[in-house]
């Protein structure tokens, strides 16, 4: 990551490179800008996350096990250094049973609080059955799974309907959210795993702009085999939950405010 000479910033991880986003002295890598903007907007706390480029899906099983060890090490260390940081671990999703293990180490060794993951694993949706073990693991934790796309174009350089004017991220972050949410409750995830806590950010993506995932009458195209799944109540009292307590989000920090006590 750094600036080009025409003072485009910019961060590269492989062959994709990001560009205009500002990394280099601003609050997503400098911890103590990171905490100065938390007391000037009144933000008590914040999770650590990945950054999605990051996830690594389709590169060797070792080489992201590996990778993601790194990593939640060094998140490990900054939340210990600044108690108002709460970390999130990556996972190897490539490999489950890696997977299961990091994330045990993550929590039980580091204290990471969450894992974060994509909305697919290379293709392959969160409602596989190889991640079942892993959605048990983190019902045996107590922790969440933080579901948040990676930009498209990481796999697909030069995708002709994602690659212009930043769509993998405009609109490609909204339409995968809302894949992931209709694979997690349309396969009955939801319902195997029901300590299962998932959070999906940007409101969800558009999976909240359709009233059929509430309406199992509606869904008869939506199959398991051939067994509608209806929606699980509760993820309809979540959201409902959500509709009528709504946390304020400050746009500057992409975080939400801690309630004051």
């Amino acid at each position: 990551m750094g600036e080009r000479p025409d003072g485009t910033p910019f961060f590269r991880a492989g062959s994709y490179v990001l560009e205009n986003v500002r990394f280099v002295g601003s609050p997503f890598s400098d911890v103590q800008l990171r905490l100065e903007t938390m007391g000037n907007l009144g933000i008590d706390e914040q999770l650590v996350s990945p950054n999605p480029i990051t996830y690594f899906y389709r590169q060797p099983a070792a080489t992201a096990t590996h990778f993601d060890r790194l990593h939640n090490d060094l998140v490990a260390e900054i939340c210990r250094a600044a108690p108002q940081l709460h970390g999130c671990c990556a996972l190897p999703l490539q490999d489950p049973e890696a997977s299961c293990a990091e994330l045990t180490r993550a929590v039980e060794e580091l204290g990471l609080v969450a894992s974060y993951v994509g909305t697919d694993v290379g293709g392959v949706p969160l409602s596989d059955p190889r991640f079942e073990e892993l959605w048990s693991e983190h019902e045996r934790l107590g922790v969440p799974v933080v579901v948040h796309p990676g930009p498209r174009t990481v796999d697909t350089p030069g995708d002709p309907l994602f690659a212009p004017w930043d769509l993998d991220i405009v609109y490609g972050f909204l339409v995968d959210e809302a894949l992931a949410v209709a694979h997690l409750l349309y396969a009955g995830v939801l319902d195997r795993h029901p300590g299962l806590r998932v959070h999906v950010p940007h409101g969800g993506g558009f999976a909240p702009a359709s009233a059929r995932l509430d309406d199992p009458q509606g869904r008869g195209r939506a199959r398991d085999g051939d067994r509608p799944q209806p929606a699980p109540a509760d993820a309809r009292r979540g959201r409902e939950r959500r509709r009528a307590h709504p946390a304020p989000l400050d746009e500057s920090a992409g975080t939400h405010k801690a309630p004051r006590r």
